[in-house]
């Protein structure tokens, strides 16, 4: 770690700290304050001095249980604010719990629930825009002064190797600056580099590099103290979750499938429950307008129902709002037409077809209405499947739905997909939406399926409304 950042994780500590006593105070203040006294009378008896007390020392241990869930680990300057947002919350919310439990313990002190979720609410807030400060003064200091910034060195690069160079040497807030670009290398050519440059990190950039050179390339970063990073294939992406055991003196490891799987299972399941009956109340008059546009411009249904293959290859029906001309829908469900699916076929091999491997995906499709268009531009077509998600075909998060004519093209290693329920939106979507090859999905959700966690899927959902509106290659 560099010394500005290793100064930043530093000051993180006591920002913190200092975010949590004022917001403490501040909650106290406003629950004293002669607008609230009068609607509800203090019932606890607590001096500010000794709320004061209790308050350093319930700080500290507030700092503690954020050390220990990863809050000041070095890599927080790539958090995005919904990351943040989410970590806090989380982090905040285990305080605010340990708390209300030693208040039921003890069964004394004060009884103001006020101030304690006063106290949450405002250190959140507090917590939340410090950390947005401090990074938008490290992310300035390192645009304007080279202050903090990392010397990287690429090497093999290839296919998805170029976009990250690009946002590393496009973006200079992020502090990183990329010295030198080696297709190819030797170890005298790192050594040489190393020594001119100084290097912070190696990249290695192309999946599917020679392993005695990646090899050669980790030992010399070990050697050295330079970091490591490189872009994994598809099974690297498979293998990032695992379990170590040992059986006579020999690791073995064990590719673990998901941890959602008996408690996280039913964790998800209450949750898309939930989540799902109060978007639908949410967005109904979303809903009731959509249905009736629909229906004014053209003949035909208002929904579009469809097969999709979900969790263990379990064949559902899926709900759409129609976005075509009711002759001209495809697939193998209720909706589809044998026009429609004729139209399809010419369509998947003309100059249209914007995307690579299974998935099909129409550049200024013909089939699509002045209405539809609209509604796929804002993802409006995709409500529907809310109730799909209340039936427990699909979850709120997930890979995305898959159709007929697409699973039949998948290769083996694409087939772990169907693990776990399809989505309403997931870690693809949120991170490209249609943009995104089909390789690039799978490395995604296979991601998301062996890292899944509760706070993830709040984490997607709040990126989601942000990923609808992003200006994208393909409508």
């Amino acid at each position: 770690m560099k010394k500005s950042e290793l100064v930043f994780t530093t000051v993180r500590v006591p920002m913190d700290y200092i975010a949590l006593c004022a917001a403490s105070i501040l909650a106290y203040s406003a629950r004293s304050s002669a607008a609230i006294t009068s609607v509800r009378p203090v019932a606890f008896d607590l001096a500010f001095s000794e709320f004061l007390s209790l308050t350093f020392i319930g700080g500290i241990l507030c700092i503690i249980i954020f050390a220990l869930l990863g809050l000041y680990d070095e890599n927080q300057r790539a958090n995005t604010k919904i990351k943040d947002l989410s970590q806090v919350f989380f982090a905040m919310s285990i305080c605010a719990m340990a708390l209300f439990t030693a208040l039921f313990l003890r069964g004394e002190m004060f009884s103001s629930r006020f101030i304690i979720i006063a106290a949450w609410i405002f250190s959140i807030f507090f917590i939340v825009l410090g950390r947005i400060v401090l990074r938008k003064i490290q992310n300035w200091l390192a645009a304007e002064y080279k202050i903090g910034v990392r010397k990287v060195l690429a090497i093999g690069v290839n296919g998805d190797g170029k976009a990250v160079l690009n946002e590393m040497q496009n973006n200079k807030k992020l502090g990183y600056k990329v010295v030198k670009v080696l297709k190819d290398f030797t170890l005298a050519d790192l050594e040489m580099l190393h020594k001119k440059h100084n290097l912070d990190e190696i990249i290695q950039c192309d999946p599917e590099m020679n392993k005695i050179k990646e090899l050669e390339a980790v030992e010399f970063c070990n050697q050295n103290r330079i970091a490591f990073k490189y872009i994994p294939n598809l099974f690297q992406t498979l293998a990032s979750n695992a379990n170590i055991s040992t059986f006579g003196g020999v690791p073995v490891i064990e590719i673990r499938r998901t941890p959602l799987d008996g408690w996280g299972q039913i964790v998800k399941r209450t949750f898309d429950i939930i989540g799902s009956i109060i978007l639908i109340i949410a967005v109904s008059p979303i809903l009731l307008i959509t249905a009736i546009a629909i229906k004014i411009e053209s003949k035909g249904p208002v929904f579009y129902l469809d097969y999709r293959y979900g969790k263990n290859f379990k064949k559902f029906i899926f709900y759409k709002f129609r976005s075509m001309y009711a002759d001209m829908c495809s697939g193998e469900g209720p909706s589809a037409t044998k026009e429609g699916n004729e139209i399809l076929k010419k369509l998947e091999n003309s100059n249209l077809n914007t995307r690579k491997g299974a998935i099909l995906k129409i550049k200024d499709d013909p089939r699509v209405t002045k209405i539809g268009k609209f509604i796929r531009k804002f993802s409006i077509d995709e409500l529907p499947e809310l109730f799909n998600v209340l039936k427990g075909d699909i979850s709120l998060v997930g890979p995305r739905p898959h159709m007929t004519y697409e699973v039949q093209k998948y290769k083996n290693c694409h087939k772990k997909a169907f693990e776990i329920k399809p989505g309403v939106t997931g870690l693809a979507q949120v991170s490209g939406r249609s943009d995104l090859d089909f390789e690039e999905e799978i490395k995604l959700d296979t991601y998301y399926m062996e890292n899944w966690s509760f706070w993830k899927d709040i984490q997607i959902l709040l990126k989601t409304p942000f990923a609808v509106f992003r200006k994208r290659e393909v409508e």
